[in-house]
């Protein structure tokens, strides 16, 4: 998902509703279009300028990267039947790399409105980052949910008789003390004289 809103329209800026506003009958809507590589301004549908903008693509790609390493390292350690400690780092650090970007994007974005009587929407290519970032914060939950899988006692050698002494035959047997005879009923009770 990173890597499609990557490539879509983030933002699309047009003039606000007051003086700016540039349309008519044969001219069409104006409007600016960012993407995570560059800004396109746009008249009636069509490019007439694109201007290079700061290249947020990057980051997005290295975090996409780094989610993919996390995947790849979380499947071989799944396959182990555990989750393991470097698959739970990476998804972590994945995820709030993805988030950060998208939030400086975010803010990119609100900050253009702001500046200038625009009026800025966000487009498709940012609604697939927000949801990847959701993605990716849940993959993180449910990567440290999920501890190791339990073995049992017997499986490790090590682990079984770690505590219990074991003679050379290899079980170990249980030897309670003897019991008391039982007492006739004829017998005087305890504390008794006969």
């Amino acid at each position: 998902m990173t890597v499609a809103g990557a490539s879509l329209d983030l933002f699309r800026t047009e003039p606000g509703l007051g003086r700016h506003r540039l349309s008519g009958d044969g001219f069409g809507s104006a409007a600016f279009l960012r993407t995570a590589w560059d800004t396109r301004f746009t008249v009636g549908g069509r490019t007439a300028a694109t201007q290079p903008a700061a290249p947020v693509g990057i980051p997005l790609i290295i975090a996409t990267l780094l989610l993919v390493v996390a995947v790849a390292v979380g499947v071989r350690y799944a396959l182990r039947g555990s989750a393991g400690v470097l698959a739970r780092r990476l998804t972590a650090a994945g995820a709030v790399f993805l988030a950060g970007v998208v939030c400086t994007i975010g803010v990119g974005g609100i900050d253009w409105s702001t500046n200038v009587d625009m009026e800025t929407s966000p487009e498709p290519g940012m609604w697939l980052l927000v949801a990847a970032v959701v993605v990716a914060a849940a993959a993180t939950v449910m990567i440290h949910l999920r501890g190791p899988a339990p073995t049992a006692g017997w499986a490790d050698p090590h682990l079984a008789f770690a505590d219990t002494p074991t003679p050379s035959t290899g079980v170990s047997i249980t030897v309670l003390p003897p019991e008391p005879p039982p007492t006739p009923p004829w017998a005087p009770e305890h504390g008794e004289r006969s």
